[in-house]
């Protein structure tokens, strides 16, 4: 990625930022289940962490009056996902990515000036470990329909003993009837 010096990427590679984050949203399907499961993801111990990112400041012209005026974006640094990312992000066209996860010490080292080519690439190599790494099901996350009554949109929802936990593929097999 770094080397590739026709990428859109690589023109702007300097233009490093952090987005301040609570957690991330992500959807798992679950055999049995109609529609995906949304998750909340964040870091163990840290009720705030940043994601890096990268930003690019365009200018733009206004169709119906001719003013140029500025316009920002940003896009998500991203990477293979960890083992328990896989396993929550585990479905759809960018199945198995995940944030680019960092301790706090390296999020702050992405925004330095001084930031190489070489120094960007082994951040890109940087995973989080699994454990480090905090989930739970939520109720819904996209929906346009009201929430059923006491329901907090990013609390942990009980979604019944068919949902699998963290590192079993099945969920719990029913106890059988012993009448």
């Amino acid at each position: 990625m770094i080397g590739d010096k026709k990428t859109y990427w690589y023109r702007i590679r300097n233009n490093r930022c952090l987005i301040p984050v609570t957690g991330i949203y992500e959807y798992r399907e679950v055999k049995g289940f109609k529609n995906k499961i949304p998750y909340h993801v964040s870091l163990e111990g840290r009720k705030g962490f940043y994601v890096p990112a990268l930003y690019q400041v365009s200018q733009e012209v206004d169709q119906h009056s001719g003013e140029l005026y500025n316009l920002a974006s940003f896009t998500m640094i991203t990477r293979h996902a960890n083992e328990k990312m896989q396993w929550i992000h585990n479905a759809g066209d960018n199945k198995h990515r995940m944030p680019l996860f960092l301790t706090p010490e390296i999020e702050h080292a992405w925004v330095l000036d001084a930031l190489g080519d070489d120094d960007m690439d082994e951040f890109f190599h940087f995973e989080m470990p699994s454990d480090a790494i905090a989930h739970y099901p939520v109720y819904s996350i996209r929906s346009r329909k009201p929430k059923p009554e006491g329901i907090i949109p990013d609390a942990y929802y009980d979604w019944g003993t068919k949902l699998p936990v963290y590192g079993r593929e099945e969920p719990p097999a029913e106890q059988a009837s012993l009448f």
